[in-house]
């Protein structure tokens, strides 16, 4: 979900202009259930295309019922949904769930991450929060847009440029041609079935760490950061044993005004912040920026 800084869109998440929202999230290790019936194929075909409709620019809508003194909305939690009906209360700081129907846990409901409303929970982060302002630069302006620099290892494949953190994108997207200097330097080769890239064993144990550099500050993500959970390969249509990475072809060369989008595998290891009343987004390492469980 990308968190527009709008009054209309901030509806569902209450007083978020006069407060801020952090989020954790880990990566902790995940197996794909038997039960499911959900299958991912093509992930980096489905977060392109979210990436190109954010490009467009435009919004979106849903029907809000007039109750004489309220209005509500209907809104489905989880997957398979469990509906509720939605108070819009810009006054509210909380989005409550399951006030008068209890929640129904499903195959996609885990306790991996938390949202704190009106400031950070120091006890997730190992280090200091750094802050980067919402960038000036078209469309990504208009969501959580940051501007950063990508290098793999030493190298660079990416100058500073324009892009957003968006937790409603699975991978890490980045413009075509820093793509194809990102596939050149680890030899990686483009699987048809998944849509990823793809290393054998060899190639992952000589990968070599990618930097986010935002604000003056470089954010490593770990050879083991850079793949797709092993244990939920068959969620995406990959074989058992297949290393796939998570970085991805935006499908815009850079330049573009959103040459990087940083999904929740760029998430999972570092601390965020929104802050919207200083109109700027904070990073912080976790205890899991290091972690191995992928």
């Amino acid at each position: 979900m990308v968190l527009f800084r709008s009054l209309s869109s901030l509806v569902a998440l209450s007083a978020l202009a006069f407060l801020s929202l952090s989020a954790s999230a880990s990566p902790y290790l995940r197996k794909a259930s038997s039960t499911t019936t959900l299958e991912l194929a093509n992930i980096a075909a489905a977060d392109r295309a979210r990436v190109q409709a954010l490009q467009a620019g435009g919004s979106s809508s849903i029907n809000a019922t007039n109750a004489v003194m309220i209005y509500t909305a209907n809104v489905g939690v989880g997957s398979p949904p469990t509906d509720y009906a939605l108070l819009v209360d810009t006054g509210s700081s909380y989005t409550w769930i399951g006030a008068n129907k209890t929640w129904t846990k499903t195959n996609t409901s885990q306790d991996s991450g938390k949202l704190s409303f009106g400031g950070y929970d120091a006890s997730k982060i190992t280090g200091d929060i750094s802050y980067e302002p919402i960038t000036p630069t078209y469309p990504a302006s208009t969501y959580w847009g940051v501007s950063q620099s990508i290098s793999y290892g030493h190298t660079p494949i990416l100058n500073e440029a324009a892009g957003i953190v968006d937790t409603g994108t699975t991978l890490i997207l980045i413009a075509t041609d820093a793509f194809d200097k990102y596939q050149s330097a680890t030899g990686a080769t483009l699987d048809q079935n998944t849509g990823l890239l793809q290393i054998s064993l060899d190639q992952y144990n000589q990968l070599s760490s990618l930097y986010f550099t935002i604000g003056g500050v470089a954010y490593e993500l770990t050879p083991n950061g850079q793949i797709w959970p092993r244990s939920l390969n068959s969620a995406i249509g990959g074989t058992t044993d297949s290393i796939y990475m998570v970085v991805a072809d935006s499908g815009s060369t850079s330049g573009s005004g959103l040459d990087f989008t940083n999904g929740y595998c760029f998430l999972e290891r570092f601390y965020s912040v929104y802050d919207t009343t200083n109109s700027r987004v904070g990073f912080a390492t976790t205890k899991y920026t290091n972690a191995t469980s992928n």
